[in-house]
């Protein structure tokens, strides 16, 4: 892969959030490789309101990786906000002339994702039209917002601009659920982003995924783990059993195990 920055600082954006103890795990594990898959980039922590006491906790973990880091005061901010909000000030900010990257907390980088290069207005991993037993929805594709990784954010952002001159209410990053006939459809976060630009996206590959891992769900599985039907259960055990246990070599691949299981879980729709 050939370097995207052209000697541009890589923009790394993370927001974190606890809400329980017993989670924590979920938000402190994105700093345990950080360095690993973005050893050069400028990287900003924004925690979102996490509970007081580990507060100081996340602010240290973002100074020992030489991160900036902002603290949001209650009631914080929507992810989706922060996703826009964060977009709208990197395309205004003359300082950031490279690539802008969002990452969940709840994620391990195996090896240096600083070289990736693509030629999309925005690139991560693709998330097909399926039917979700969770939510009892068909939700609509789009690239998972784990993950997302803008070549230009001014780029991006101007394509927004253009669009919502044209649709006025367009909202790229909003989730939202509507029904149609019988049927509901979810457009989860970014979803409605990825419906209007289709042709210029792209995707992460194999050779991408080789590079990181994501737990998902590490700052809620308590929420939705019940939804879950009994293979996901046992799927999200054993992954969030490893990653509270420390045990980072486990957690290596497991997009493979995820996706075998999923598939069959929430079937994919034409």
């Amino acid at each position: 892969m050939l370097n995207t920055s052209g000697g541009d600082v890589i923009n790394v954006f993370i927001l974190t959030f606890c809400r329980n103890l017993d989670l924590f795990y979920g938000t402190e594990l994105i700093f345990k490789t950080l360095r690993v898959g973005f050893p050069n980039a400028r990287v900003t922590v924004v925690d979102n309101a996490s509970l007081p006491e580990v507060r100081p906790e996340i602010a240290l973990l973002a100074r020992q990786n030489d991160c900036i880091f902002r603290q949001l005061e209650n009631p914080g901010i929507q992810h989706h906000d922060f996703l826009q909000g964060t977009l709208r000030t990197a395309a205004d900010d003359s300082k950031i002339d490279g690539p802008v990257v969002f990452l969940d907390p709840d994620i391990c980088l195996w090896d240096s994702c600083e070289d990736f290069s693509f030629e999309g207005l925005v690139a991560g991993k693709a998330v097909g039209k399926f039917y979700c037993s969770v939510t009892h929805t068909i939700t609509m594709p789009r690239l998972h917002t784990s993950f997302l990784w803008i070549p230009d954010a001014g780029n991006l952002q101007q394509e927004i601009w253009k669009i919502k001159a044209a649709y006025f209410d367009f909202e790229p990053f909003i989730p939202s659920s509507f029904r149609i006939d019988s049927t509901w459809y979810r457009f989860d976060t970014g979803a409605s982003l990825y419906a209007a630009i289709p042709h210029t996206v792209s995707y992460f590959t194999e050779e991408h995924f080789r590079c990181y891992d994501h737990l998902f769900c590490g700052s809620h599985l308590d929420w939705i783990y019940s939804l879950y039907d009994k293979s996901s259960q046992k799927m999200m055990s054993e992954i969030h059993d490893n990653a509270k246990a420390g045990n980072l070599k486990a957690l290596k691949g497991v997009w493979r195990y995820q996706h075998n299981v999923w598939e069959k879980s929430f079937p994919v729709i034409p």
